[in-house]
């Protein structure tokens, strides 16, 4: 007896000392890949950098969300965030790190959950966890080729390493934080004996609300991964009821009251975490949903049909109800209710995100659903082989560790270096809180031409935080710009805000930019009529206001004309006389209807299509296309050069609608974009001086007409017109004049015609 109680003594030991080692090795490897992967404050101005940074720093610095500011990407994401950066630095490269970090801790406890429930020894499942890990990061032969399985669950696991464009595992880490609180709360209702010392009834209520209030903070989290957690938290208690007590009544009914409680604790738990604003919150979230089917260019899901069953999509289908079968065959007991509910939980949850997602905004979002699988498939292959894990297993533990080990040092002794020893290379950019290989110039010199101006971009990135400003309205990036009263109000603060200039994008940075205005129509039209270019640099335009109440709006006429090509395709043409360029505001009055088709019956929306199919300049199509809901009376932007310009109208989807326009007109053409010119750079001296601008189709357009080139008040008329195909070089005439391109740093200047 005194034998078997030392052994079990050591035997504890053992495990704790395996747990603790286990748990310092995870998070090393989470910290350490975490700070490799970001050694420099770099930004990329469209991407997920600062779509994570900018809500962060809003709330580091107090103000309130969904009140001063919105975070498209969830609560969740917003709080998780700001806690993780906070302990990193609090600057914008500790956010890189931070998110990076979760993002990869996203997919560790993902393992760390399904493996609790699937092995006793929490040592075992450190170990499994610690191999993935290290596995996604050195990507050996064996598990390229072989473990991963398919290219999807690669590229899914892959996709933990970075917080990526939109933090999906951030998003996603709800499911297995649900997970482990609902384990959590239940082991320690046992352990305090609070299920014994109630009845049945009252048990039943408790563990029926504790489901609801995790239910309501998941669904805050984020709108994808979190409201379907709280959908399927739903349905699993339904099925567990179900399951427990085989009544139909019972099943309804505890579903009912779990759903009542979710949304009380979720009007709570959003009062608190935005501080008495969930109607803010409300509105936000709902006006994202409404538009996020036909707003983004991508593809679209139409039908109810248009789910996710693909291959690899159905075995996760298939593996949930293998669990929920066996969670019906053991009436969903203590133990099984873990060892099938959780797994079950898990991909059913997947599952419903991938095609909530797909369904909204016609796009797959997999990764955190297809590691669920791939970890669920991993540690039941492990559990199939238990006896073999048990035979030696601490040998087994030691080798584990030795592995990750090795890891954890080896990067351990390269990040030490970079960050204390090596010459980092690169522009210290003290208000991002690290070195900069790119874009650091742009920033100082575009900081110098502000000189401590306010101005309200349309992607607020590092040029604010280097400014020490905040976007005015609240919206970082006018893409989340999403519902009509979000609309109303930020072109309200545009209009009305107290700032000297206005930036957009650089459609030379990347032609997305056209896609971006013409999404946005209803605030470039108001930028196109009230304010012009003065300056660029790689990434961004600033714009001044007119003086006055001078608007660039052409008053000769045009006309609008409209060809009927099919029941579902229309081309809109606009003309006007020979010398006209500009962008035509036309109001498009439409309405897309469902066609006779039996498929008709099915759609469950529809949507227009426009497209500029005259003059080009993005260089694809796809840029220069967007999508409308369907019905409305919508200002869209068609470009007019030498008098002419198209739009083409296709009602989708094509199979099953038609198009109705009741009225198509135009009143104004903007001529702004065809009135200045951006100059990268000015040699003068003398009598002359040499402009460079890039040689593309539209600068070669705005200098046909052009007799000279208004710089800083003077009128230098045009002599000569060069080109090396990739530059245009414009000689002006200046006279004599004292020229100086650093006097105000403007850099984009006015033609004369």
């Amino acid at each position: 007896m005194q034998v078997h109680k030392i052994k079990t003594l050591f035997g504890d030991k053992r495990e704790s000392v395996s747990i603790g080692l286990g748990v310092l090795i995870l998070l090393s490897v989470c910290v350490l890949h975490a700070a490799a992967f970001n050694h420099y404050a770099n930004f990329w101005p469209i991407n997920g950098t600062f779509q994570n940074f900018n809500p962060v720093r809003r709330l580091l610095a107090g103000q309130i969300p969904y009140k001063e500011f919105q975070d498209y990407l969830g609560l969740g994401h917003l709080y998780s965030g700001a806690i993780t950066t906070l302990l990193f630095g609090g600057d914008y490269q500790a956010s890189l790190i931070a998110f990076s970090f979760l993002s990869f801790a996203g997919l560790a406890m993902i393992a760390l959950v399904l493996g609790s429930v699937l092995f006793q020894k929490k040592s075992t499942v450190l170990m499994i966890t610690n191999i993935i890990l290290i596995l996604v990061l050195t990507e050996p032969f064996l598990y390229s080729n072989v473990l991963a399985g398919t290219s999807e669950i690669q590229g899914a696991l892959n996709y933990a390493v970075s917080s990526g464009n939109s933090a999906r595992f951030v998003r996603g880490m709800i499911l297995p934080l649900s997970c482990a609180f609902f384990l959590a709360a239940d082991r320690t209702m046992r352990k305090a004996g609070i299920y014994k010392r109630v009845q049945d009834k009252h048990r039943n209520l408790i563990k029926l609300s504790l489901v609801g209030m995790l239910a309501g903070f998941s669904f805050l989290w984020s709108n994808d991964y979190g409201v379907s957690c709280w959908v399927c938290l739903f349905v699993m208690t339904f099925l567990v009821v179900l399951a427990r007590t085989a009544n139909l009544g019972r099943a309804v009914s505890g579903a009912a009251f779990e759903c009542m409680v979710s949304i009380l604790f979720l009007f709570l738990f959003v009062e608190i975490f935005t501080l008495g604003h969930f109607g803010n919150w409300f509105q936000s979230v709902f006006g994202t949903g409404g538009y996020q089917g036909w707003y983004y260019n991508s593809a679209k899901s139409y039908y109810l049909y248009d789910v996710d069953f693909s291959y690899i999509m159905l075995i996760q289908a298939f593996v949930c109800l293998a669990y929920l079968t066996q969670l019906f065959r053991s009436r969903a007991g203590g133990q099984s209710m873990k060892r099938y509910g959780i797994p079950a939980y898990a991909n059913m949850t997947g599952f419903c995100a991938v095609n909530e997602y797909k369904l909204l905004s016609g796009n797959n979002a997999r990764e955190v659903a297809l590691a669920v699988l791939f970890v669920t498939l991993l540690f039941e292959a492990c559990r199939c082989l238990a006896i073999l894990l048990k035979a030696d297993r601490i040998k087994k533990n030691v080798t584990a560790s030795v592995v990750c080990l090795a890891w954890v040092v080896s990067s351990l002794k390269d990040e030490i270096v970079f960050w204390t020893i090596s010459d980092r290379g690169g522009v210290y950019v003290d208000a991002l809180g690290g070195n900069m290989t790119s874009l650091a110039e742009d920033l100082e010199r575009t900081d110098q031409f502000l000189n401590g101006a306010r101005f309200f971009s349309t992607y607020a990135s590092a040029q604010e935080v280097v400014s020490d400003l905040f976007q005015p309205s609240g919206t970082d990036y006018i893409i989340h710009v999403l519902g009509d009263e979000q609309r109303e109000k930020y072109l309200s603060d545009f209009e009305n805000g107290d700032f000297e200039y206005a930036a957009v994008i650089n459609e030379d940075l990347t032609p997305w930019e056209f896609w971006v205005e013409r999404a946005n129509w209803f605030f470039y039209r108001e930028l196109y009529r009230s304010w012009h270019p003065v300056y660029f640099n790689e990434y961004e335009i600033y714009w001044e206001r007119n003086e006055g109440e001078e608007a660039h709006v052409l008053t000769e006429a045009c006309s609008v004309s409209v060809e009927d090509i099919s029941d579902t395709v229309k081309k809109v043409v606009v003309q006007a006389g020979p010398s006209v360029n500009g962008t035509a505001d036309v109001r498009v009055d439409y309405e897309v209807r469902k066609n006779e088709r039996k498929s008709a019956g099915l759609l469950f929306q529809r949507m227009l299509k426009v497209e500029n199919t005259g003059t080009v300049y993005s260089g694809e199509s796809k840029y220069e296309s967007n999508f409308l809901r369907d019905a409305g009376a919508e200002f869209v932007p068609v470009r007019v050069v030498n008098g002419y310009g198209e739009i083409t109208l296709t009602s989708e989807p094509a199979a099953g609608t038609c198009l109705a326009l009741n009225e198509v007109s135009c009143e104004e053409i903007y001529p702004v974009l065809f009135d200045y010119v951006q100059v990268s750079a000015m040699e003068s001296g003398g009598s002359e001086a040499v402009l460079h601008l890039s040689d593309n189709e539209k600068n070669r357009t705005i200098l046909r007409s052009a007799r000279g080139i208004r710089i800083q008040g003077r009128e230098c008329q045009i002599s000569k017109i060069q080109t090396d195909q990739e530059k245009l070089y414009v000689t002006v005439t200046i006279n004599g004049a004292d020229i100086n391109p650093d006097e105000n740093m403007q850099n984009i200047y006015q033609v004369v015609r």
